[in-house]
């Protein structure tokens, strides 16, 4: 990589991080230099087979748990999110919204589609479903595809968040060390033997969206900075359309804009210098994307007349200012405050484009399995949801005047992860020695947790929520100890034998991570009491009559079972059979 494009400021930070004893290495040739080579590259081994075995051990755990647990525990979300998949694949606008879920369940969709081509799933829209002899059969093959689903898309976040801390450390250790702790997180872990909306919403919030922002903020080059930012505010947006909560990674992102404006390290690279023309023509992206908005809710009022004219306004309002903002660029004074605020708002505007351009990529992923009108009907109950949450939050959530007692219950699951990572990040700060930029990018990992896990406070459900502040608290773990290490090896008096340090501290995290199965197991059992015969009322349901369903669900189901008592009949008779609960 060129010099000029590394970030500007993780010189001091990685010199020696991500190539151990530099110095040493770079020495006459000769036996010493032989011995620190394969000291070094057995160095390498140990971390890097640790994190692969990590990866191992939690699949693993996901699929022994998975393959011994019943299909019909925790029916509730498996079930609304099997028949909206079913129903994008049928062309039928899922209805009865209480959270976007608009990714995980077109990812979904096009999963059954997918495995029904290649042979592996018979049954893969309502068509198909409702043809079956038995569709009650049907099921168990569905939720399993559910389950396998998830336990995809929870490698997937553990390797992007370990992108998004070597990216920040630029050396080796990190990553690998993400892998570790991510591996033994029960918040994590839990979310690959179900399916429900919050892995999706941190992964690309918490970690891909961030990740980006950092690598916005850490190259010289403008164009490479703007399509960063472009692509943080893409996943902001995607986060929120999964899930409520998504959209305050927009302040988190915009936040970190304005920290590292203002904490460059040292050693900083001049930046290239800026290109009239190039900020002219990304300048035209937020008023596309704002353009895009107001064409699609033309598009969707075409077929949905009764959309929430809250909605309407708010989007429109969104639109106006995110393609306005960078016209302020016109009014040029030679002001160091009026420029810092105005590449702010540069910023801001980009993020605010690719929050919204969002919505019309999702709007044309779903035109691909959805007619016109069935995608403009599902957008918009997507929309009432997402722009306008108040009146369903109202309904929602429960009176709960004394949020602290919530907050005690996320607190009281793993005490030893806030406290730890709360000390690890302000043991950082007192380093000299780490650049301030990466103490404040530390800070921030902490304080979204924390602010997270205050937000997510106001709901009972700690153990599906629990991995809102898990993941940026074990972050803040990964990236404190690489930040230790690396300041450890700057010291001159250091011995040889400093490469055994980081193995040695890696095999610890590691023996803690295998503990990961023991709180797992658990935690997903006892989440729901729902596995005993005969199902309980909310089982049957969710199965069979749930008003969250479709219509079309209903009548399949209606018409092959007749009534709810017939149907809980035949459903104790199919699971009477153990072969048939597995």
């Amino acid at each position: 990589m060129n010099r000029s494009s590394r970030d500007p400021t993780e010189d001091n930070f990685a010199a020696e991080a991500g190539s151990g004893r530099h110095q040493d290495l770079s020495s006459p040739t000769g036996p010493g230099r032989s011995f620190r080579v394969s000291q070094f590259n057995l160095h390498r081994l140990i971390v890097v087979s640790l994190a692969l075995v990590s990866l191992i051990l939690a699949g693993v755990w996901m699929t022994v748990i998975s393959r011994t647990d019943p299909w019909y525990r925790n029916t509730d979300m498996n079930a609304h999110n099997m028949v909206d998949a079913l129903s994008i694949n049928s062309n039928v606008s899922p209805h009865g919204i209480d959270q976007p879920g608009l990714p995980l369940k077109y990812l979904l969709a096009l999963d059954y589609r997918v495995r029904h081509y290649a042979g592996l799933l018979p049954v893969w829209n309502l068509k198909k479903f409702g043809a079956s002899e038995d569709p009650l059969q049907e099921i168990p093959a569905l939720i399993r595809v559910g389950r396998v689903h998830s336990r995809v898309l929870v490698f997937l976040v553990i390797l992007s968040a370990a992108w998004l801390t070597g990216s920040v450390a630029r050396n080796l250790e990190s990553p690998c060390l993400t892998v570790i702790l991510l591996c033994g997180s029960a918040g994590l872990l839990f979310h690959g033997l179900l399916t429900r909306p919050e892995l999706l919403c941190v992964g690309f919030g918490n970690v891909l969206a961030l990740a980006c922002v950092w690598r916005a903020t850490a190259t010289p080059h403008q164009t490479r900075k703007y399509f960063w930012l472009f692509l943080s505010g893409l996943f902001v947006g995607l986060a929120a359309l999964t899930k409520l909560p998504g959209m305050c990674y927009l302040a988190v992102c915009y936040g970190w804009c304005w920290l590292a404006a203002l904490t460059p390290g040292t050693g900083v690279p001049p930046s290239v210098p800026r290109s009239g023309q190039t900020d002219f023509w990304w300048g035209l992206l937020p008023a596309a994307s704002g353009a895009s908005v107001l064409l699609l809710l033309l598009q969707v009022a075409k077929y949905h007349a009764e959309l929430d004219p809250v909605v309407i306004l708010r989007l429109r309002i969104a639109a106006v200012l995110v393609a306005v903002l960078p016209s302020l660029t016109l009014w040029t004074r030679r002001h160091r405050l009026w420029s810092f605020l105005l590449e702010r708002s540069r910023e801001l505007a980009l993020l605010g484009a690719g929050a919204l351009v969002a919505l019309s990529i999702s709007y044309l992923s779903l035109r691909t399995v959805m007619t016109e009108s069935s995608a403009a009907d599902y957008l918009a109950g997507v929309l009432h949801v997402l722009v306008n949450p108040r009146p369903l939050m109202h309904d929602l959530l429960a009176s709960k005047p004394d949020v602290s007692r919530e907050f005690l219950q996320f607190f009281k699951e793993t005490p030893a992860l806030f406290i730890s990572a709360t000390v690890a990040a302000l043991a950082v700060c007192s380093l000299r020695s780490v650049p301030l930029r990466i103490k404040a990018f530390i800070l921030l990992l902490l304080a979204t947790g924390l602010g997270m896990t205050l937000l997510m406070s106001e709901r009972y459900f700690t153990a599906q929520y629990s991995i809102f502040p898990q993941v940026p608290l074990l972050l803040v773990w990964s990236l404190s100890l690489s930040a230790f290490f690396a300041a450890w090896r700057r010291e001159p008096l250091r011995s040889e034998d400093t490469h055994w340090a980081l193995p040695v501290s890696f095999t610890a995290i590691f023996v803690l991570m295998l503990t990961g199965y023991f709180r797992l197991q658990p935690k997903y059992t006892m989440y729901q009491s729902d596995a005993g015969l005969p199902v309980n009322g909310l089982t049957l349901t969710f199965l069979f009559d749930h008003d969250v369903h479709t219509e079309a669900y209903l009548k399949i189901m209606k018409d092959h079972y007749r009534d709810r008592e017939n149907f809980a009949k035949v459903l104790d008779q199919y699971l009477a059979d153990p072969a048939n609960r597995y």
